[in-house]
């Protein structure tokens, strides 16, 4: 098989690996895409009031669009980049620059998450301003996001000793099978 072959057969397991990916994400991030634009263009005083404590001028309407936003446009370019890995060997650059942004993507989605609940939990929801449907769903929504980034922040750093050492000084005992 030639060399040209042998990249080719790669570049294709690694668009069908991006493709299956994106396509992940989409249908996992469907509801919340869905929910975030239905919600954002809801006529609530709530989604409208502008926040200027705490340093953030805009609305919860805003916080909604671009939060559906970047979960598009990240399902979007693993996609764009599965098919263009499938077809053209500059596809598998472009899949390698959407797993980038795929892990860079926390380190949005924390501050952002963040700034949700400085809005929603420390103006937004005291005031009494939200529709019940749009009270639950950011409760939920901004939960699931303090959790997954919690998740993500400490899945790496708590992992179960599998090895047991014994102290250097002390006699290793050894055991014998009986003989029969």
């Amino acid at each position: 098989m030639s060399s040209e072959a042998s990249q080719r057969m790669q570049s294709e397991d690694l668009g069908m690996f991006m493709g299956i990916g994106g396509c992940c994400l989409l249908f996992f991030w469907m509801p919340w895409i869905v929910l975030d634009l239905v919600f954002a263009g809801g006529d609530s005083e709530c989604l409208t009031q502008e926040i200027t404590e705490y340093s953030i001028s805009m609305d919860l309407a805003t916080w909604l669009q671009v939060q559906a936003a970047i979960m598009i446009v990240l399902a979007g370019i693993l996609m764009v980049a599965a098919i263009m890995a499938c077809f053209t060997p500059i596809g598998a650059l472009l899949g390698g620059c959407g797993l980038c942004l795929l892990t860079i993507h926390p380190l949005f989605s924390m501050p952002w998450t963040i700034v949700g609940a400085l809005m929603f939990w420390g103006e937004l929801d005291p005031a009494g301003t939200c529709d019940r449907g749009l009270t639950i769903y950011m409760y939920f929504n901004l939960i699931i996001g303090c959790f997954s980034i919690f998740s993500c922040c400490c899945r790496d750093r708590v992992r179960p000793s599998t090895e047991q050492t014994a102290p250097h000084d002390a006699p290793q005992k050894t055991e014998t099978s009986p003989i029969v």
